[in-house]
């Protein structure tokens, strides 16, 4: 959920902090280790992502196993399939 999402007016928010913020938070305290043991897994019930990173992560190395599977190998080309990832080689420029 991103930072900035604002609920429907008529959830009734008050004076809460927006999901988003409310999220971070949790995710702040966590990684501090101040957040109950209780909390956690009330969160983690209804499927909390702790880190962002880590989630990325995880879909990329699913891409890069799926692109494994299909080639045999994991060597993209990556002027083809990424060009942020890296430049044209010399040769084919």
């Amino acid at each position: 959920m991103p930072y900035t999402v604002v609920t429907p007016e008529d959830w009734g928010r008050g004076q809460r902090d927006p999901p988003g913020q409310w999220i971070a938070e949790q995710r702040r305290t966590c990684t501090a280790g101040t957040l109950e043991a209780g909390r956690v897994a009330e969160l983690e019930k209804l499927g909390m992502l702790w880190s962002k990173q880590e989630t990325a992560w995880a879909d990329e190395v699913a891409v890069a196993k799926e692109y494994a599977d299909i080639h045999a190998c994991f060597l993209p080309i990556t002027f083809l399939v990424a060009p942020q990832w890296g430049a044209r080689p010399p040769e084919l420029a």
